[in-house]
C-alpha cells in the first residue's frame, strides 16, 4: 500500500515574519494537519486497543473499539538525531510519549496486528529482524538519515492504514482525542491546543526516574523540565546532564535544562527542532532565512571549538544562498567569538558549570530578512582543564607569525583564552596570531610536513622534508634548534606541499630570491582552520624574506572555481623587480573559489595593484583577513591601480595595516586620478571590517568602501577623499543599501589632486538597521574647496536610517555637513546631533541642503556652529539661508548653539605625535616609521587608532 501523505510545502511553515514563539505554535498547529508518518525517526510504533483485555486482543475484524497509540521506542543514534533534527518529529513523540504515560506498560498482545516493512513488532521496539529489513532498503550511497525519516513516514501510515483495514470501525485517538483520517491523518489539533496547551507550548522535556527525553524547545525559552530536580540528573550511562536552579517557573519549581535525547559528548552539537523565521518579499519573490537552535557541550574550563558552518549547520535559506552570523546576546556565563561564517570559539568562566546560552542572527549579504536563534552550551562538571597553549616560550617569542611561547610569560598569558574576535584564532600577548601555539596543539599539526627554504644555504638536490618534532626543528618550526637542510628554491619545496595538509613552507628570514614567485596559481588548501596550511619565515626574527618577482607576472596568483582554502602567508615581503614603466607586474591576484585566508606582517609595495580579490566565474571568497601589514606605492599607466581592490568577498578584515601612496606615481608617469584607491571594496562583498589603520597619501579615496561595513579607529592623511561609505557616485547592486559602522576616526590634511575633495561622504544607506557614524575627527587645516561630510541622498538607494553624532568637523573646508537629496524622499530617519562643526573661513557654508527645504525627516539637536565673522548665511536649504538663530525655529533644532569651542589642544598634528615618540616632527617622518612596522620592529604607536586617538584628544572641547 502506498502511503498517503499530503505534501505541504515547507515554505507555508514560515512564510512571513513571525516572532519566535508564534514560529513554534505554526509549526505545531501546521503539524497537526500533517500526517504523522513525518515524524523523522525510525522507531517502534506498538498500538494497543483502550480498553485492553486479552479478549479484545481476540477481537473479529470489523469491531467496534477504540485503538490508540501507546509507545514510540527510539533506541537508535540515528533516530535520535533525526528526531532532534525534525521538528515535526519531536512534537509526535512528545504527543505520543504523553500518551504512554497514560497507559498500561503491556502491549504485547496489540502487535501482532502490526507489521513493520514486513517484519514484527516486539513488545514495542523494532525486532533486529526489522532493522535489517529497513536498512538493506537503502540504496547504495543514499542518505541514510533521509531515507529512515521516509521510511519511517511509510512505517507509521502502514501501520494506521493496516489498523484501519482490520478494523475498520474502530476509533484511533491520541490523548484520547481522535485521529480523523481524511486520505491522510491529522490531529484535531483546536482539541489537543485546548488540553494540552501547556504541555504543547511550555513543556520540552519530560522526566520520569532517571530516564530523560528532550523533544523540542520554545526558542525564546530555556530548556526546561516539569518538576523539581536535584542537583543533578544521571541519565544511561551515569552521564551528567546540565542542571542550572532557575526560580519558579509556571507555578512549579523548575530548573533549566540543557540537553537532548541520550547522551552528549563534549563537544557535541544537537538541533532544536524549534525554527525562528523572516521573510521578505521583493518583485514578488518571497525569500525565507530560518535559523534553528542548537545545544553544545563542553566540560568545565574546556575551550569548545565548533568549525563546519558552526551555528549556521542547521539554518535554511530559500534560495540557498550564503548565510552570515552575528552576535546578538553574548554568553552570561563565559566569552564567545562568533565568527560570519557560524563558526565560534566559546570557553566558560573559571569554575562556571551548568548551562549558558547565547542569541545569534543570520542573514544573506542583502541583510533581510533576519532571522534570530539562540544556542545553548551545556557546561559539564568533568573539568577539561582546558585546552591551553603549549611550550613555555618566553613572553614575546618569535616565529613567523606565531609566537614562540604558547603561554608566554611563565605561563601567565593563555593564548586559546584570548582569541580573536574576527579569525577566532589564539592570539599572543602583543597582538599577534600565535600559529606556534596552534602548531604545538596536541592534537593538530602531527602529520604536517615542514619545508624549509634559504636562496643563500638550500640545495633543490638535498632539501629535506621535516615532521613535528623532529630533533633538528625542535618544538619551533619558526626557530629550529639544529641545523635543517633547506630547498633553494620556492618552486621545488611548493612542490612538496600536500593539498588538504598542515603544511608549513618557511623561508629563512633576511634571504632574497630574484625573479621567483610564490606561485603562478596556488593549488594547495591546508585541512581546516585550525590546521592552516603556513607560508611563513624561519630564523633570527630581522628582515622580512623578500621575493623580488619578476617585473611582468604575478607575485603569487590563484584562479578557478575548485575550492582552495585554509591558508595562512605570514612574514613575507613582494615586490616586482626593476620595473619599468610599461611592465605589467601584479602582486598577489586571487580569482576564484577561495575561504579562509590569512595575511600578516607582510609587505607589498610596487605592483600595479598590490592585492586583487575577485571572482572566478560567480565564485566567492570567504573570510579574508589582512593584518599588520604595509601596503604602498601601487602604480599602473595604462589601468586602474588599487592598493587593495575586494570584490565578491564574504567576510573581510583589514586591521592595523599601513596604506600609503598607493594608486599613482609621476615619475613612471602614472598621475592621480579618481578611480585609484587604496581600499576599493565594491557593492558585491559583504562583512567588511576596516580597523586600526593607517591610510596615506592614496591617489583618491583611502578607503572606497561602496559595500560599507566597520570603519574603525583609523587615521586618514593626505587623502582627496578620505573614506567612502556606501557612496559610489549611482547605484549600488543591492537595492536595499548597506550599513555602515564608522567611528573614532581621524581626517586631516585633505588633498586636491584636481578631481574633488572630502573627508567622508555617505551614500546608499539601508533602512533595515542604524547606520553610524561618531566620535569622528575631520579637519582641513588650510583652505579647501571641499567638503567635510557629503550625506548623498541623491546617491543610488538614498540615506534611510542613519545616525550622525558627536563627530567634530573643523577647519578651512568651504562646506561643512552637505546633504544633496530630498527629505521624506531619498533622505529619510537621519539624526544629526552634538556636532561641532567649526570653520576657519568667513565664507564656509557650515550646512547645507541642497535640493529642497528642510523637513522632519532630517533631526537635528544640540550641534554647536561657527564662523568668523557675519552671523547670517551659515545655512541653507532650498529655501534660503539661515543663521543659527533663525535655524532654531525653522528646522525644530531649539538646542542648536553659535559658538566658538576652544580644545584641549588644537596644534596637535601627525608631526607633533610623531616628536612625542622621539622621532622627526614631520608628517614624512611619521610615515617613514610608519612603513617600518614589522614582527621585529611593532610599535603599537604607529596604528591607526593610536594617531587617532592623539589626534582627537586634542581636539576635545575643553571643558
Amino acid at each position: 500500500m502506498t502511503p498517503r501523505f499530503r505534501e505541504e510545502p515547507a515554505d507555508q511553515l514560515t512564510s512571513n515574519p513571525v516572532s519566535p514563539r508564534s514560529t513554534w505554535r505554526r509549526v505545531r498547529d501546521q503539524f497537526h494537519r500533517v500526517r504523522l508518518g513525518l515524524a523523522g525517526a525510525a522507531a517502534a510504533v506498538v498500538v494497543a486497543m483502550s480498553a485492553w483485555s486479552p479478549a479484545s486482543a481476540a477481537m473479529r475484524p470489523g469491531a467496534s473499539t477504540d485503538l490508540r497509540i501507546l509507545r514510540v521506542n527510539v533506541d537508535d543514534p540515528l533516530s535520535v538525531a533525526m528526531m532532534n533534527e525534525n521538528g515535526r518529529a519531536s512534537l509526535a513523540a512528545r504527543l505520543i510519549s504523553e500518551a504512554v504515560a497514560q497507559m498500561p506498560d503491556d502491549g504485547a498482545g496489540a502487535t501482532t496486528a502490526v507489521r513493520v516493512m514486513g517484519a514484527p513488532l516486539a513488545h514495542g521496539r523494532l525486532t533486529e529482524q526489522s532493522r535489517q529489513v529497513i536498512r538493506a532498503a537503502l540504496p547504495a550511497g543514499a542518505d541514510a538519515a533521509a531515507i529512515y525519516e521516509k521510511s519511517f513516514a511509510n512505517v507509521l501510515v502502514r501501520t494506521l492504514d493496516g489498523l484501519r483495514e482490520r478494523y475498520p470501525a474502530a476509533k484511533l485517538s491520541v490523548f484520547g482525542l481522535p485521529l480523523d483520517s481524511d486520505g491522510g491523518y491529522s490531529f484535531n489539533h483546536q482539541a489537543v491546543n485546548a488540553r494540552y496547551a501547556d504541555v504543547i507550548d511550555r513543556m520540552d522535556a519530560f522526566v520520569s526516574g532517571r530516564s530523560f527525553l528532550l523533544t523540542g524547545a520554545d526558542a525564546m525559552d530555556d530548556l526546561r523540565i516539569r518538576e523539581a530536580l536535584p542537583e543533578t540528573l544521571n541519565m544511561a550511562g551515569d552521564r551528567p546532564i546540565f542542571v542550572q536552579r532557575n526560580g519558579s517557573w509556571s507555578g512549579l519549581t523548575a530548573s533549566t535544562a540543557g540537553m537532548s535525547a541520550g547522551a552528549m559528548t563534549d563537544g557535541e552539537q544537537r538541533i532544536d527542532p524549534a525554527a525562528v523565521a523572516s521573510s521578505v518579499s521583493s518583485t514578488g519573490v518571497t525569500v525565507t532565512i530560518r535559523a534553528r537552535r542548537d545545544m553544545y557541550s563542553t566540560p568545565k574550563g574546556q575551550l569548545l571549538q565548533v568549525g563546519d558552518r558552526g551555528v549556521l549547520a542547521n539554518d535554511l535559506h530559500s534560495e540557498n544562498r550564503r548565510l552570515f552570523a552575528e552576535l546578538v546576546t553574548p554568553p552570561v556565563n563565559g566569552r564567545i567569538i562568533l565568527r560570519w561564517d557560524g563558526t565560534f570559539a566559546y570557553r566558560p568562566n573559571p569554575g562556571f558549570t551548568g548551562v549558558d546560552r547565547f542569541e545569534y542572527k543570520t542573514y544573506d549579504w542583502r541583510r533581510d530578512p533576519v532571522a534570530t536563534a539562540w544556542a545553548v552550551v551545556g557546561v559539564t562538571e568533568i573539568d577539561g582543564g582546558g585546552s591551553g597553549g603549549s611550550g613555555g616560550g618566553s613572553g614575546g617569542g618569535s616565529g613567523g607569525g606565531g609566537s614562540g611561547g604558547g603561554g608566554g610569560g611563565g605561563g601567565s598569558w593563555d593564548p586559546w583564552a584570548n582569541l580573536h574576535d574576527i579569525t577566532g584564532l589564539p592570539m599572543t600577548q602583543d597582538g599577534w596570531t600565535d600559529f606556534l601555539a596552534m602548531f604545538q596543539h596536541p592534537d593538530r599539526y602531527n602529520d604536517a610536513r615542514i619545508i624549509y627554504v634559504s636562496s643563500s644555504e638550500g640545495s633543490d638536490a638535498t632539501g629535506t622534508v621535516y615532521g613535528k618534532g623532529h630533533a633538528a626543528v625542535g618544538p619551533d618550526p619558526f626557530n629550529p634548534v639544529g641545523s635543517v637542510r633547506p630547498y633553494k628554491t620556492i618552486a621545488a619545496a611548493y612542490n612538496m606541499l600536500r593539498d588538504g595538509y598542515p603544511d608549513l613552507m618557511l623561508l629563512k628570514r633576511g634571504d632574497v630570491w630574484v625573479n621567483e614567485v610564490l606561485a603562478g596559481n596556488w593549488r594547495k588548501s591546508g585541512r581546516s582552520a585550525e590546521e592552516m596550511l603556513i607560508v611563513g619565515s624561519y630564523g633570527p626574527l630581522t628582515a622580512r624574506p623578500r621575493l623580488e618577482t619578476p617585473a611582468n607576472g604575478t607575485a603569487l596568483g590563484a584562479a578557478g572555481t575548485d575550492l582552495r582554502q585554509h591558508f595562512a602567508f605570514i612574514g613575507l615581503h613582494l615586490e616586482p623587480h626593476n620595473r619599468g614603466p610599461t611592465d605589467v607586474a601584479r602582486g598577489v591576484r586571487w580569482l576564484g573559489n577561495l575561504h579562509n585566508l590569512i595575511f600578516e606582517d607582510c609587505y607589498f609595495r610596487n605592483f600595479g595593484t598590490n592585492i586583487t580579490f575577485d571572482s572566478y566565474q560567480g565564485t566567492r571568497f570567504a573570510q579574508v583577513s589582512l593584518r599588520r601589514s604595509i601596503v604602498s606605492d601601487s602604480w599602473a599607466t595604462g589601468a586602474h591601480s588599487q592598493g587593495l581592490f575586494a570584490s565578491y568577498v564574504d567576510g573581510l578584515l583589514v586591521e592595523e595595516c599601513v596604506f600609503d601612496h598607493n594608486g599613482w606615481n609621476p615619475e613612471m608617469g602614472a598621475n592621480a586620478t579618481t578611480f585609484n584607491h587604496g581600499i576599493y571594496s565594491t557593492t558585491k562583498n559583504a562583512n567588511v571590517v576596516i580597523r586600526g589603520s593607517i591610510f596615506a597619501r592614496s591617489s583618491a579615496s583611502g578607503v572606497q568602501a561602496r559595500s560599507g561595513g566597520v570603519v574603525d579607529d583609523n587615521m586618514f592623511v593626505d587623502n582627496c577623499a578620505s573614506v567612502n561609505l556606501g557612496y559610489g557616485g549611482g547605484p549600488t547592486s543591492d537595492p536595499n543599501g548597506v550599513v555602515v559602522h564608522a567611528r573614532r576616526n581621524a581626517v586631516v590634511e585633505p588633498a586636491d589632486r584636481g578631481f574633488g575633495s572630502w573627508g567622508m561622504a555617505i551614500g546608499n544607506i539601508s533602512a533595515v538597521a542604524t547606520s553610524v557614524v561618531e566620535h569622528n575627527l575631520v579637519i582641513a587645516s588650510s583652505p579647501i574647496n571641499g567638503n567635510a561630510v557629503i550625506i548623498g541622498g541623491f546617491d543610488g538607494y538614498g540615506i534611510h536610517n542613519l545616525r550622525l553624532a558627536d563627530n567634530t568637523l573643523l577647519g578651512g573646508w568651504n562646506k561643512f555637513l552637505r546633504a544633496p537629496g530630498t527629505p521624506g524622499e531619498n533622505l529619510n530617519n537621519i539624526v544629526i546631533t552634538s556636532n561641532v562643526i567649526q570653520a576657519s573661513q568667513s565664507n564656509a557654508l557650515l550646512l547645507e541642503l541642497r535640493d529642497a527645504p528642510w523637513n522632519e525627516e532630517l533631526d537635528f539637536e544640540g550641534n554647536v556652529y561657527y564662523r568668523p565673522g557675519s552671523t547670517n548665511g551659515w545655512i541653507k536649504d532650498r529655501s534660503g539661508t539661515f543663521s543659527v538663530a533663525s535655524w532654531r525655529t525653522y528646522a525644530a533644532e531649539p538646542t542648536a548653539e553659535s559658538r566658538q569651542v576652544t580644545f584641549v589642544d588644537a596644534t596637535r598634528t601627525l608631526g607633533t605625535y610623531n616628536a612625542t615618540l622621539s622621532a622627526q616632527a614631520t608628517l614624512e617622518g611619521f610615515l617613514t616609521e610608519a612603513r617600518k612596522q614589522s614582527r621585529a620592529n611593532w610599535r603599537p604607536a604607529y596604528t591607526g587608532a593610536a594617531a587617532s586617538a592623539y589626534l582627537r584628544e586634542g581636539f576635545t572641547p575643553a571643558q
